[in-house]
C-alpha cells in the first residue's frame, strides 16, 4: 500500500509543476509583449496592464477598460467575440485575486468583445487593484 501512496504523491507533484510551469509561460507572454510593440506579439491575442483606477499601461488588443464599480471591470478588446476564449487574470500585488468572465454580462452591457474582471481580497469583498490580463 505505501507504493500506491507514494506514487499519487508523485502524480500530484508533477501535476502542480506542470500547472505552475503553464501559470509562469502565462505570465512571461503577457510580459514579454507588454514590452514590445503591440504588432511584434505573435502569441497573445489580447492582453495588458490594468491599474486600479481602469487606466491602460501596456497593451496588445484592447480598445478601453472601464471600472464599473470597486474591483469590477469591463475590458473590451478588439476581438469579435472573446466567449470561447481563455481570459487569465494576474492580480499586482500578489494576495489578491483576479476572476475573469468572458461571456456577457449586464455590468458590460452584454458585449461580446468584452472581458469581465473582478478584484477582491482576502475575504472575497471586491476592491480596485491593478492587474494583468492575457487571451494567449
Amino acid at each position: 500500500m505505501p507504493s500506491i501512496t507514494k506514487s499519487r504523491l508523485a502524480v500530484a507533484a508533477t501535476m502542480l509543476a506542470v500547472t505552475a510551469g503553464l501559470a509562469g509561460a502565462a505570465g512571461g507572454a503577457l510580459a514579454a509583449s507588454a514590452l514590445q510593440p503591440a504588432s511584434s506579439s505573435r502569441y497573445l491575442r489580447a492582453g495588458g496592464a490594468i491599474s486600479g483606477d481602469g487606466v491602460i499601461a501596456h497593451h496588445h488588443g484592447l480598445v478601453s477598460v472601464t471600472r464599473v464599480r470597486a474591483g469590477v471591470y469591463c475590458v473590451r478588446t478588439e476581438l469579435s467575440d472573446v466567449r470561447r476564449a481563455i481570459a487569465l487574470g494576474t492580480a499586482r500585488p500578489w494576495g489578491r485575486v483576479v476572476t475573469t468572465l468572458t461571456t456577457p454580462h449586464s455590468e458590460c452591457d452584454n458585449r461580446q468583445d468584452t472581458i469581465r474582471v473582478t478584484v477582491a481580497d482576502h475575504n472575497r469583498a471586491a476592491v480596485d487593484g491593478d492587474f494583468t490580463i492575457a487571451l494567449p
